[in-house]
């Protein structure tokens, strides 16, 4: 299990409940989090706007992804694992979303 806070994500042992490691890689909150169907990565958006693609065994960063130009609102793994998408606010009200190869 993973739990966002500011400029982190925190994955859980849910048999021990203890902190099994933090990522760090934003640079304000974390407001949306996706793990691929196979729990290989994480995907994390946040205030920054950035997109943060994660190994789920290590914490590492994969990737840091472009596209968006206000806060994250939504991450997203297709069912197959292949494909992420994403979502932000725009100025006015307006919603912006992205799609990406997740490979």
């Amino acid at each position: 299990m993973t739990s966002a806070g500011y400029e982190n994500l925190i994955v859980w042992d849910l048999e021990t409940g203890r902190q099994k490691m933090k990522m760090l890689g934003h640079d304000h909150d974390v407001t949306a989090v996706a793990y691929s169907p196979d729990g290989s990565l994480i995907l994390s958006g946040g205030q920054d706007s950035k997109l943060m693609m994660w190994e789920s065994s290590t914490g590492q960063p994969k990737a840091k992804l472009q596209g968006h130009n206000d806060e994250v609102t939504a991450t997203i793994f297709s069912h197959d694992g292949n494909f992420f998408a994403s979502s932000s606010k725009v100025r006015g009200g307006e919603k912006r979303a992205r799609v990406g190869k997740a490979g």
